[in-house]
């Protein structure tokens, strides 16, 4: 019985071995389901500030008190602007201050911020996936974003038309 029964355990150890390969296959995200992202670049007013993936921030923000308009586009890894579809995605930003300045968002990727009271502080952002509730590029709790609302507005309250964060 012994040597009957060892190709029985090979054929179900292998059996076993690809299910496992399988499952693990099917946890990672398919090619459709993610997006070639490295960039975030924020449209705020009339400046421009960009968040790289790790939470990169290359310049401030500074806005004036009452609404600034906010328009988020996409960048791969080379710098190109990269469809986001805004069925699956929208842009998350949560500020660690409330009390100096608030996000409401309008559409998938754009927004406005208002400036509540003269001060700083710093913005969480996110570009999340909705079906699966997590940040593709970005965080929902780590503020790396600084933002400082300036009483003589230093900023630019013009809105911003919304767009689809694609790079029209």
């Amino acid at each position: 019985m012994g040597r009957s029964a060892m190709p029985y355990r090979v054929t179900l150890v292998g059996a076993l071995a690809l299910l496992a390969l399988g499952a693990g296959c099917n946890e990672s995200a398919a090619p459709d389901d993610t997006v070639d992202v490295h960039t975030i670049r924020l449209v705020v007013g009339e400046q421009v500030v960009t968040i790289e993936q790790g939470g990169v921030v290359a310049e401030p923000l500074v806005i004036g008190s009452g609404d600034t308009g906010l328009m988020a586009q996409f960048l791969d890894r080379s710098g190109e602007l990269t469809p986001v579809s805004p069925a699956e995605y929208r842009i998350e930003i949560v500020p660690d201050d409330e009390g100096v300045v608030t996000f409401t968002r309008t559409t998938a990727f754009a927004g406005r911020l208002t400036g509540v009271a003269p001060g700083s502080a710093r913005l969480a952002v996110c570009l999340l996936h909705v079906p699966s509730d997590q940040c593709e590029v970005g965080s929902r709790t780590e503020a790396v974003l600084p933002v400082t609302v300036d009483a003589l507005g230093g900023g630019d309250g013009d809105p911003v038309e919304p767009g689809t964060g694609e790079g029209e």
